[in-house]
């Protein structure tokens, strides 16, 4: 066991699977035009998956064997958890669009794959921040109240493209496809949020 009081490689691992959510959001397009490989694209995003499973699960098994742990034992099994599910949520999303041999890409596709980057950005930051033990308060609380607006814009994202769907007579098949791809999407943004929250929860407690 680790008896140390604190151990800053909690919060390095930390940086690390957030930089994994920067790696798999950013395979998401943002450009209209570009043709894309989803094959391809899915295969890449299934890696980093992967490897964000094996790093989650060293982070689970740290905070189990270490004596005296620098936040709250659950608090670490919680941000771990989150941040592994937003990675999990985008590898799923991209995995679809090739399964799912998509034609078409509809404009709110493209439209909720910026708010992700976006808020995967917002995480990053917000990890960096936590490494820091809530010593930046003012950006700290930016960071959290981006997401949850991006998490908003979320939601009507969905409305949006769920409206746009129904009403362009598109094939029941194609309304089954997307309608699977826009929910997981937004849940996306729901996972981010709900890191968002922990972080918060966890500054307040701690620091």
């Amino acid at each position: 066991m680790g008896f140390l009081p604190e151990s800053p490689k909690f919060f390095d691992l930390f940086e690390e699977l957030s930089s994994s959510v920067i790696k798999i959001a950013l395979l998401l397009p943002g450009n209209r035009q570009k043709k894309v490989d989803w094959k391809k694209l899915s295969v890449s995003a299934f890696k980093i998956e992967a490897q964000a499973d094996n790093l989650c699960h060293k982070i689970l098994q740290e905070a189990d064997k270490t004596f005296i742990t620098p936040i709250d034992r659950e608090d670490i099994q919680a941000l771990a958890k989150n941040l592994d599910n937003v990675i999990d949520l985008i590898e799923n999303a991209i995995s679809h669009m090739s399964v799912y041999k998509v034609g078409r890409v509809p404009t709110e596709f493209y439209e909720f794959c910026d708010v992700i980057i976006n808020a995967a950005r917002q995480l990053d930051h917000l990890i960096s921040d936590l490494k820091q033990k809530g010593r930046n308060t003012k950006e700290i609380k930016r960071h959290v109240m981006t997401i949850h607006s991006l998490e908003n814009k979320g939601d009507s994202l969905l409305n949006k493209a769920l409206k746009h769907l129904f009403a362009n007579g598109a094939k029941p098949i194609d309304v089954i496809k997307w309608k699977d791809i826009y929910e997981n999407l937004e849940q996306v943004l729901d996972e981010c949020e709900d890191t968002s929250d922990t972080v918060e929860t966890i500054i307040v407690k701690n620091f």
